[in-house]
Order: C-alpha cells, then sequence, then structure tokens
C-alpha cells in the first residue's frame, strides 16, 4: 500500500505491521498499527488497517470503529467504505450495508463484487426494483460470469412467474375473493420488479383489510412509479391523516393538487386548507425531527422531510432558506468526494493556523483536485497565494540573515 508518512521510521513500521498482517499475525500487526496511529493520528491507512486486524481477531466493535475513524481522516478511503458494508451484511443489518456499499460504489463503480452485494442487500431488504438494478449493473460489467448467466436465467423465470401470478390476483379481486387477492400479491412481490398499477392493487386490497401501514408501503412504492398519479397521492395523504402525521398529509395533497388531472380538485383543496389550519403549528416540529434525521445519519428520511416541507414552503415562507441549507448541507454529507474535500479545507486551515505550510499547501491542493469549482475554491485559491508569500518571506529573512552572519 501507497502511503507518505512524514518521515522513513513511520513507513518502516507501517511496513512492518503489513507484514505481520499478511503472516496471518493479527494480534502483533494490531499492536503494531495501534504505535502507529498513536504516532501519527491523522494517517487513513494506519487506522483501516488497524481496523482489518480487529476484524481477523473478531473484535467487530474496534473494527467498525477504527474503520469510521479511516472515513472521518479520509472521506475517499473506498476500503474502509466497503468492509463497514460487509460487517453490517454479516450481522444482517442490510440497510446499513447497502448505506456503507453505495458510497464505495461511488468511489468504485468499476467494481463488480459491490454491485453483485448491493443486489443481494437489497432483496433481503425486499426493494427488488434496487436489487434488479444492481443485478443489471454487476451483470452488465461481467456479463459472461457464472453468475450472471444464473442471475439473467433466475430473473426470466421469475418475471414469467409474477406475470402469471398478477393475472391470478386480478382474478381473485373479479369473484370478490380479497383474501386470496391479497395471499397471491404477498408471494408475488417480492420475486420482482412489478409496476404502479399492481402495487396500487395490492395497496387497495391491504387498505379493505385495514392493514394501513402495508398499504402506505406499497402506496408510496406505487408513487415513486408512477408520480403523476393523483389518485395515489390522495390515497397516501388518507392513511397520513388517519395516522395523525399532518405535514405529510399535507405534503401528499398539495402535489396531487400540482397536477393538472387531479380528480374533485376542489374537494381536495378544501381538505388541504382545514388540515393546514388544524397543523401548522407542527411545521417547526416537523423541520426539528428533519433536522435530528440528519445529525444521527438517517440521510434517506431526512432527505425525504425536507423535500416535502420545500414542496409546502408556500404555506410556511418562514422555513425555506432553514430548508435549502439543510438540503444543501445534505447532499454534501452524503457525497463521499464533497466530504472529502471539506476535511481536506478544515485540515489545511488547521496546519495554516498552527504554521505548518507544507502540510497547509498540500491540503489546499488535494481540495482544489477534487473541487476546482467548489464553494471554496477562490479561497483556497487565495489561501495558497498567502502561504506562498509567507513562505518567501521566510526564506527571504532567513538569507538576510545568513548575508549578516557572513
Amino acid at each position: 500500500m501507497s502511503i507518505s508518512p512524514e518521515n522513513q521510521s513511520l513507513q518502516d513500521l507501517f511496513d512492518s505491521a503489513l507484514k505481520h498482517y499478511e503472516n496471518g499475525q493479527f494480534l502483533e500487526s494490531k499492536s503494531t498499527f495501534e504505535k502507529l496511529c498513536e504516532l501519527s493520528p491523522t494517517m487513513s491507512e494506519a487506522w483501516l488497517n488497524l481496523g482489518n486486524a480487529c476484524f481477523k481477531l473478531e473484535e467487530l466493535i474496534d473494527a467498525e470503529k477504527h474503520w469510521q475513524k479511516a472515513i472521518e481522516l479520509n472521506p475517499l478511503e473506498a476500503n474502509a467504505y466497503l468492509n463497514l458494508g460487509n460487517l453490517f451484511f454479516k450481522r444482517e443489518m442490510f440497510k446499513r450495508a447497502t448505506y456503507y456499499w453505495e458510497q464505495f460504489k461511488s468511489i468504485k463503480p468499476r467494481s463488480k463484487s459491490v454491485w453483485l452485494n448491493l443486489g443481494l442487500a437489497y432483496e433481503r431488504l425486499g426493494w427488488m426494483d434496487k436489487a434488479l438494478e444492481n443485478y443489471q449493473g454487476f451483470m452488465s460489467l461481467d456479463p459472461q460470469s457464472k453468475e450472471a448467466r444464473e442471475l439473467d436465467k433466475r430473473f426470466r423465470s421469475a418475471k414469467a412467474i409474477v406475470d402469471s401470478n398478477i393475472k391470478l390476483a386480478q382474478n381473485a379481486l373479479s369473484q370478490g375473493l380479497i383474501t386470496k387477492a391479497r395471499e397471491v400479491y404477498e408471494k408475488t412481490i417480492p420475486l420482482y420488479p412489478v409496476s404502479a398499477i399492481t402495487h396500487k392493487t395490492f395497496a387497495a386490497v391491504l387498505y379493505q383489510q385495514k392493514e394501513y401501514k402495508d398499504a402506505l408501503e406499497q402506496y408510496l412504492l406505487a408513487h415513486q412509479k408512477d408520480p403523476e398519479d393523483p389518485g395515489i397521492l390522495i390515497n397516501i395523504a388518507i392513511i397520513y391523516e388517519y395516522q395523525k402525521k399532518g405535514i405529510d398529509a399535507l405534503w401528499a395533497y398539495h402535489a396531487a393538487l400540482e397536477l393538472p388531472n387531479c380528480p374533485d380538485a376542489s374537494r381536495v383543496k378544501k381538505r388541504l386548507d382545514d388540515l393546514y389550519q388544524a397543523c401548522q403549528n407542527q411545521f417547526g416540529m416537523y423541520l426539528d425531527e428533519a433536522t435530528q434525521d440528519l445529525r444521527n445519519g438517517r440521510f434517506d428520511e431526512a432527505e425525504t422531510k425536507f423535500k416535502r416541507l420545500y414542496t409546502l414552503k408556500e404555506l410556511s415562507p418562514s422555513i425555506e432558506s432553514t430548508v435549502l441549507d439543510n438540503l444543501a448541507q445534505l447532499k454534501t454529507r452524503k457525497s463521499p468526494i464533497q466530504r472529502a474535500a471539506r476535511t481536506y479545507y478544515h485540515l489545511g486551515e488547521k496546519s495554516r493556523q498552527e504554521g505548518r505550510y507544507d502540510q497547509a499547501m498540500g491540503f489546499f491542493k488535494k481540495y482544489l483536485q477534487l473541487m476546482p469549482e467548489g464553494e471554496k475554491a477562490a479561497e483556497v485559491q487565495q489561501r495558497l497565494e498567502e502561504i506562498q508569500k509567507q513562505i518567501g518571506a521566510v526564506i527571504s529573512t532567513m538569507l538576510s540573515s545568513g548575508k549578516q552572519d557572513g
């Protein structure tokens, strides 16, 4: 592995720790990497490999902590994301596994295995659209592999089964056999991605059986696939109202009214107005929930809430700027490249303030490599020019002093 240690002793220590690891001496490797992290606490590769050694020793909590530290120091430390995804998949925490693997994929999109792993994780979660998307990505990268051929065969068969089962469910519904239709849909939908109409029909079946939470999930899936159907949004709003989620219901009614083919628009408008009067004091609490989600790393939940609030900005103008700020922050925190740039900027500033100008220049140059048009690019360029002038002044002073001594 290539690193840039400050001196040869750190390089020797790194090489020694790595040799222990490669020879299966994980306890010795761990001890040596711990010493290296103590001597050079900003070396992300040392923390990454310390986590690897802990993982081999089945010290999983410490492994997770060290990999997270590697990411904190270098948000582009791809293998730390990969390892965390593997760890959470092993723990059957599939949603967290997909988060870290998605980060790895954004850094190394040509890695075949991560597409396949994401497909497996999303399938375990029951998110067949995402699973198929990643399986197809894997198959496009390695179409001749055994796994790709097996996946292609499997999904062709699954699609045929799904098409047949949907017809069975529709026949059951036409005969009034609601329970039978539900059983068929429940067996069918996890097999292969289905249309918005199928999700919508299944949601209606669940709603009739008063399974409101499951019905909402199916209506939301239908909305993702057909965002132009106002009827789906109205049904979503009705369930949110039942669940006493006023802001979410407002969003769904508002979104339905924005569509040109909204049925019974006057009734929907009246319901929107009445609901707004009843829950206008909930905007602040909803914004706090979204902000808390962002702080705790629940990015998908935060993004959904902030976007819904932004849709409703006309109803609560005072929150618009805060929502936009949080959406911008969310975009930065979700992107490994932007996180890395932010880290390099702060490290550059810290080094500059402490008078370590060579290090500061290195960090600032890395920022510009990642974000040449970033919001702080002009400021960073100015910092580099100032540092170069300061270094020049120091050199000039030293030369003058030397001449006087002579």
